[in-house]
């Protein structure tokens, strides 16, 4: 993937669906828990942000089972859903 923007989509199709829908289901799911639901558009900008994040791309193009990277996709995915 490029630095400048979001990886191909059939790129992060193929590599990682599990890695960036784990971060962002828990993020969704502890929005809901406080309250504070994502309408639809606000859910569609959240996901899109993340998915041309860099450092969330780090996250879940490389080695997905490695402490640090865990570490930046929930932390991106909570960012961009406002769950601290």
């Amino acid at each position: 993937p490029s630095k400048s923007g979001p990886p191909p989509s059939g790129n992060f199709q193929k590599r990682s669906p599990w890695a960036v829908f784990d971060s962002i289901a828990t993020s969704i799911a502890r929005s809901l828990e406080k309250n504070r639901p994502l309408s639809s558009e606000e859910s569609k900008r959240a996901y899109q942000s993340l998915l041309s994040d860099e450092v969330f791309q780090q996250g879940y193009l490389n080695s997905t089972a490695d402490p640090e990277n865990i570490k930046r996709r929930f932390s991106k995915a909570k960012e961009a859903f406002g769950v601290k």
